[in-house]
């Protein structure tokens, strides 16, 4: 899993490794890189500093000097949910950056996040809330019991990246507010290996949203940062 989840910096003259770093350690959520970095100039006790910045699915944004890939700002490794899934061992941190603050939700759902939009989804999240056994936030493994963590495999951050301009310094990041679930189970007697298989109600990468694609948790179900 050396460049997994990475930022890989090469010498376009030569193909050799200049730096990387990544940004998800061990991915067993689908919190991949999902979109090209942007460049940017950023100006800095009056330089200019050529820089990379990268998003995640788990709606964090990380900033790095592309010359020799130095954060620019400070990177925690802190503490995440051991897996509890029997032969997998989850990488025990995660990099967050100090600045900016994660641009979605890293907090677990509670019923009395549930959506109201309708009667109807109401009570469907309800029903589908009651099967879980573990509610968690960002970097929760996946469990033997059916699980909702957030935020989900559709982001956080999405397919459409940054978009910044350099004349305001602002950067633009639309956002997914909406939840994964899913648990880790044996395969049926018989079946093909691997031993093990991430299922859902819904499929294997299944989000916490009901019959009708809505999400159930309550709206705002994305946003638009600036």
């Amino acid at each position: 899993n050396l460049y997994a989840n990475s930022i890989v910096a090469l010498d376009a003259a030569t193909g050799r490794l200049r730096w990387h770093r990544q940004l998800v350690h061990h991915d067993i959520w689908d919190y991949d890189l999902p979109a090209p970095p942007a460049l940017v100039t950023i100006r800095r006790g009056g330089r200019e500093i050529p820089a990379v910045v990268a998003l995640t699915k788990s709606g964090l944004m990380f900033m790095f000097d592309r010359r020799n890939g130095e954060p620019l700002f400070p990177i925690e490794e802190r503490p995440v949910p051991p897996s509890r899934v029997p032969g997998e061992q989850a990488y025990p941190t995660q990099p967050y950056p100090v600045k900016p603050a994660p641009l979605s939700r890293h907090t677990a759902i509670t019923a009395a996040d549930l959506t109201d939009v309708t009667p109807e989804s109401r009570a469907f999240c309800a029903r589908l809330f009651a099967q879980f056994g573990q509610s968690g936030g960002a970097y929760t493994p996946p469990d033997t019991v059916l699980s909702v963590w957030f935020p989900g495999t559709l982001g956080g951050a999405t397919w459409s990246g940054a978009s910044i301009d350099p004349a305001s310094g602002y950067a633009f990041v639309n956002v997914n507010e909406i939840g994964a679930i899913g648990m880790i189970r044996r395969r049926r007697a018989g079946a093909a290996a691997p031993e093990w298989e991430r299922w859902a109600p819904g499929g294997g990468y299944a989000r916490f949203w009901d019959d009708k694609d809505l999400p159930c948790t309550q709206p705002p179900w994305g946003k638009l940062h600036a």
